[in-house]
């Protein structure tokens, strides 16, 4: 498995189930993401569409999954 760090954009999230999909800026594939894949979890309903996300991305058996995700602003994507 190889992990590699990523930034994305949230393209959906369901709140009520603790997921969500974020899009790979490096590959246009879609991640999914629990929110207790975050660094602070506590921050999942303050995640919403088009925020961007920096994360690590591995395969998982629900395909390529987000790992160590944290909201970051347009300055981080550099």
């Amino acid at each position: 498995m190889t992990n590699l760090s990523k930034k994305g954009i949230v393209i959906k999230v369901f709140y009520d189930r603790g997921y969500g999909f974020v899009a790979d800026m490096g590959s246009a594939k879609s991640c999914y993401f629990h929110a207790s894949n975050l660094i602070d979890p506590d921050t999942f309903n303050q995640i919403e569409k088009g925020d961007l996300l920096k994360f690590i991305g591995a395969e998982s058996d629900k395909g390529l999954e987000a790992f160590r995700i944290e909201k970051i602003d347009a300055e981080g994507i550099g």
